[in-house]
């Protein structure tokens, strides 16, 4: 008869025919009636139950509530009629187990945290940071201080670096032993020295606005963006001398040197424009042209120094002090009735010598159209023939007509002509002296001394003799003798009589001393004078003149300036201000930090003292000496 063999609840698990050994309906043996050599099964039957079924590998033919021992885990599983199940609800692996039910616990052998699972999905229990992440976090930890006290503090980690400390402490304690990063703990947030570069992003909730020590409250509209475009209704005011900075590479500046305000441009070689703008657009008024040094006036290329496109209108006096002025005009209209020539930038008039050549030319391709001063001849000159349009009209020579169309004045007693028409007698002279020369056909008759002068030779036809006639002295000779002493103003002088005044003339010079000399001290070389000023200066001198034998106690005097300089002292404190701001701290109401601080730029005079000095340096046996030198104060 078969055995009904059934489940604890009740439910069949196998018909069991007699005589049959059943292995499909459980990892156990189920043996039948009259099954021989039954033995051998119940007792393996005994041992797998004893051992739990131990093996790396599930049983395949389980039955709920089956405990099933897994080598390959060291675990003890039950079967819950799906899976098998640890039996200890701590699991530990590198990867989710997939049987986890609620209340579970999970040690995540990759990260080594521990997770616990609520029926959904696992949850962090801690710590906060995985192995490689390093420890983060908030840590709490009683310290000590450098006197013994015990002080409760909040560390801060973040990838195994301490970089916080958190202190309620009221006053400032030394850790011991200390804490890397932290010579003093003060109430409050403190970050580590290691991480110089530590900022706060983002907003505090007390920090939405500003108070300033007056109880003034400024919101972000009360200022101006640094990142956006921005207006501002007030006066803009930058209270330093260093100015306003305008582009990515800091182009432009607009500051104040000293008494003097500088638009700079900070970029090599790039031009200014400065633009206006019209009913028809924007123009530009003015362009500096960097690389040229060339500006222009409604003109973008100047091709001049001041280059000016339209009317130009001086209300004051122009001064040019150039070479060259052209006029590219139509007319040019003068009110003033003369016209004057020849007059220094200083205002004194040029000598009679230089006055030569001055006058009126007009260009032309052929020959120029002069009408200049001739010095030689003291008289003005054309290069041109001279016509009057009305034959009415004369030439007046101090207010006497000495010559018309057809007659020559009275006043016209002599003559310069090379050829007349025949005359019978001739008689030359001054009519204001009774001296005259008579010429007959075969006489000539004077009432003075006769002399001849040819710049040629004086030949006689007949042989005659002349007597009374002095030795002759030749003219070379007589220039010779004059030219060794000093003659008249047009005078040429020969070459020892220019080299004697240049070798007597004395030489004068300004030089900028400043930091060559040692003590600038009057006096002459060897007798306190500064030694050191007069060597460099006797460098200096020989490198610009070279002295030679033949200018032998020639003299140089040197104007010496140098300057000295003063500043007084800045005091920082008096330009820095701050601004308290009450916070809450640890519980505390009302702790005083720091809100804001403003430091405005000091400013300091620099007072400038320019100091003179007279050095003379001599030429001594064909040397500039320095034993010759002389410091004198000078009176300037």
């Amino acid at each position: 008869m078969a055995y009904k063999l059934n489940k604890t609840d009740g439910s069949l698990l196998v018909d069991l025919v007699d005589g049959r050994l059943d292995i499909s309906s459980a990892d156990i043996a189920l043996v039948g009636k009259n099954y021989q050599g039954f033995g051998e099964s119940i007792n393996e039957n005994f041992i797998k139950m004893l051992e739990n079924f131990s093996n790396s590998t599930a049983p395949v033919k389980p039955l709920r509530g089956q405990l099933w021992y897994d080598t390959a885990t060291g675990r003890l599983k039950i079967y819950d009629g799906t899976t098998f199940r640890s039996t200890d609800s701590t699991l530990y692996a590198s990867s989710q187990p997939s049987e986890l039910i609620a209340g579970d616990i999970w040690i995540d052998g990759s990260k080594d945290q521990l997770l616990f699972y609520n029926g959904t999905e696992t949850v962090l229990v801690g710590p906060g940071y995985t192995k490689n992440q390093l420890r983060s976090g908030d840590f709490v930890e009683t310290i000590r201080s450098t006197l013994g006290e015990n002080k409760v503090v909040v560390k801060k980690y973040l990838n195994g670096s301490l970089y916080a400390v958190v202190s309620k402490e009221a006053a400032a304690f030394t850790p011991f032993p200390a804490i890397t990063g932290f010579d003093t703990l003060k109430q409050g947030y403190n970050l580590s020295s290691v991480f110089s570069d530590f900022e706060w992003y983002g907003k505090a909730s007390s920090a939405g606005k500003i108070i300033d020590q007056f109880g003034n409250v400024f919101d972000a509209n009360s200022f101006i963006s640094a990142t956006v475009d921005d207006i501002s209704t007030g006066k803009l005011t930058i209270a330093n001398d260093n100015g306003l900075v305008v582009g990515l590479d800091s182009d432009v500046a607009i500051k104040v040197s000293g008494q003097t305000t500088v638009w700079q441009n900070n970029i090599q070689d790039a031009d200014m424009r400065i633009d206006l703008k019209d009913v028809s657009g924007t123009y530009s008024a003015m362009y500096f042209d960097a690389d040229t040094k060339r500006i222009g006036i409604f003109k973008t290329n100047p091709a001049y120094t001041l280059d000016v496109t339209g009317d130009l209108r001086i209300t004051g006096d122009l001064i040019v002090e150039g070479v060259q002025v052209s006029l590219d005009v139509a007319t040019l209209r003068v009110e003033d009735k003369q016209i004057e020539l020849g007059i220094m930038s200083d205002s004194t008039l040029i000598s009679e010598i230089d006055a030569d050549d001055a006058g009126v030319v007009v260009r032309v391709a052929g020959d120029d159209k002069r009408w200049t001063w001739r010095n030689a001849t003291n008289s003005w000159t054309s290069s041109n023939s001279i016509n009057i349009e009305n034959n009415l009209n004369s030439y007046f020579i101090g207010a006497a007509n000495v010559l018309s169309q057809n007659t020559l004045g009275t006043t016209v007693i002599n003559s310069s002509l090379t050829g007349i028409g025949q005359l019978n007698t001739l008689v030359v002279g001054n009519n204001l002296q009774s001296d005259t020369m008579t010429f007959t056909e075969d006489r000539i008759t004077t009432t003075s001394n006769l002399e001849f002068a040819s710049t040629g030779s004086i030949n006689l036809i007949n042989k005659v003799k002349i007597t009374n006639v002095e030795k002759p002295i030749s003219a070379r000779e007589v220039s010779y003798n004059a030219l060794l002493t000093e003659g008249a103003a047009n005078d040429v002088a020969v070459k020892k009589y220019v080299d004697d005044e240049l070798a007597a003339s004395q030489l004068t010079l300004a030089v900028d001393v400043t930091g060559i000399g040692s003590s600038y001290a009057t006096g002459a070389w060897g007798a306190g004078g500064d030694e050191t000023l007069i060597t460099n200066l006797v460098t200096m001198i020989t490198e610009l003149i070279t002295p030679s034998g033949d200018i032998n106690g020639k003299t140089a005097k040197i104007h010496a300036y140098y300057y000295t300089a003063t500043t007084a002292a800045i005091d920082i404190n008096a330009n820095t201000t701050k601004t308290l701001q009450a916070v809450d701290s640890a519980g505390t109401q009302n702790v005083n930090v720091i809100g804001d601080f403003t430091i405005t730029s000091p400013t300091a005079a620099v007072n400038f003292t320019v100091n003179r000095l007279v050095v003379t340096i001599s030429v001594a046996a064909g040397l500039w000496e320095t034993s010759t030198g002389v410091i004198a104060a000078s009176a300037v």
